[in-house]
């Protein structure tokens, strides 16, 4: 599955000219759909809303819905309706009757995006690594062939123009008209998205043994396999812009950082910003993107992928260190074991490591300036009201200056 160096390299280069040329044009390649009143988004969604969507596409549930927790889209648990054979069926799978839907934080995406998503867990679970894969809506299995043509249907018909303002892309008529194409993907409103997946069993797990790290290794291995196959075309890059640079403005300019460490806090950024530029010369490919304990269920088949919701197109290393357990990266030994099992299937790049310190710090204050995006849902205000507490600032500030 590992891609030979020449073709990473060529890639790799093809990548760059490619951002370089677009630059150039002046259009912006972040690739973040951002809009106003995001409180109001998921405020429709309620139950019969739910089932009214859930059954537009054919499946018929027994009206049971269950909200899972999820901060930045909708979760909902469906029980279907028994079928004749569900009783037979559900000695062999518990959850043959339960369903997940998925519904998109609104205008995040766009439909090219989320069938490029589909399309990478749908090339691993074609590659034997455990995924929570989609469904159709219409409940059948997904075939990877209609994600792929419709994309080439987009590619084909779209005229490639990208709004000029930060972090936007705009979802063409033609993605629209063609939604029925997907398969994978349905609407419950204007370019509002939802998509199905089965329940799948399996636990979270903090304390992984040797073997489970090794075993998590080889997975993410072959994951990364996949990921190098071919690029994403409309998904963001990991781009330091976005991450940090738009991140502090945003923090900064609407009043979030307490005035006490402001200034120290714009310092910080700006060096952090120079710090990083050098990871955008990484070798970039598909990533799940958002890698860590609360993203791996552990089954009897291993471990198994959930949330590809954040997959980019960006360094290997984004996907490891949030599995770290300690500060230090050399003698990390869930690090460790999981590069030793990594390296067993595959190779990681072991210069990229020296990047992780700053990676942490990045996403630092990337996440702070998503919760302020996101403040305005209630959901958020109750779970994160610390963002607005002195105390938080203080340690923010000193975690960036040390």
């Amino acid at each position: 599955m590992t891609a030979p160096q020449t073709c990473r390299d060529s890639k790799n280069l093809r990548r760059q000219a490619k951002r370089i040329a677009k630059a150039k044009s002046g259009v912006v390649l972040a690739g973040y759909l951002v809009k106003a009143k995001i409180s109001e988004e998921f405020q429709s969604l309620g139950p019969s809303l739910v089932l009214e969507s859930f059954e537009r596409y054919g499946l018929r549930s027994t009206g049971r819905t269950l909200f899972l927790n999820s901060f930045e889209n909708r979760v909902v648990e469906i029980e279907l309706e028994p079928s004749d054979n569900f009783k037979e069926s559900a000695q062999t799978n518990l959850w043959q009757n339960h369903r997940v839907l998925k519904y998109y934080r609104p205008h995040r995406w766009s439909l090219e995006q989320i069938l490029e998503e589909h399309e990478f867990i749908l090339e691993c679970l074609e590659n034997e690594i455990p995924v929570a894969a989609p469904l159709q809506v219409d409940g059948k299995p997904a075939q990877l062939k209609n994600v792929q043509e419709h994309l080439r249907s987009l590619r084909a018909n779209l005229s490639g123009k990208m709004q000029s303002q930060v972090e936007t892309v705009t979802v063409s008529d033609h993605a629209e008209k063609s939604l029925s194409q997907s398969k994978t993907i349905g609407m419950w409103g204007p370019e509002k998205y939802f998509g199905l997946c089965p329940k799948v069993g399996g636990r979270h797990s903090e304390d992984l043994d040797s073997s489970q790290l090794r075993w998590l290794g080889r997975s993410m291995a072959r994951l990364h396999g996949v990921g190098r196959l071919h690029d994403f075309e409309y998904r963001p890059e990991f781009n330091i812009d976005h991450w940090v640079g738009a991140s502090a403005e945003l923090l900064l300019e609407g009043g979030w950082v307490d005035p006490q460490v402001e200034e120290r806090f714009e310092e910080a950024c700006e060096y952090l910003y120079d710090k990083c530029l050098g990871i955008e010369d990484l070798p970039y490919q598909r990533i799940h993107g958002d890698a860590h304990r609360g993203n791996v269920l552990w089954n009897e088949v291993g471990p198994l992928w959930v949330d590809f919701d954040d997959c980019i197109l960006g360094p290997v290393v984004q996907d490891i260190w949030l599995f770290q357990t300690t500060d230090d990266i050399n003698n990390d030994p869930s690090l460790q074991e999981i590069l030793e099992g990594y390296n067993q299937l595959g190779e990681f790049p072991a210069d990229q490591l020296q990047w992780i310190a700053l990676l942490r710090k990045l996403r630092q204050v990337y996440y702070a300036a998503w919760i302020a995006r996101r403040y305005n849902d209630s959901a958020f205000q109750k779970s994160f009201a610390y963002i607005k507490e002195p105390r938080y600032w203080f340690d923010l500030v000193s975690d960036l200056e040390s």
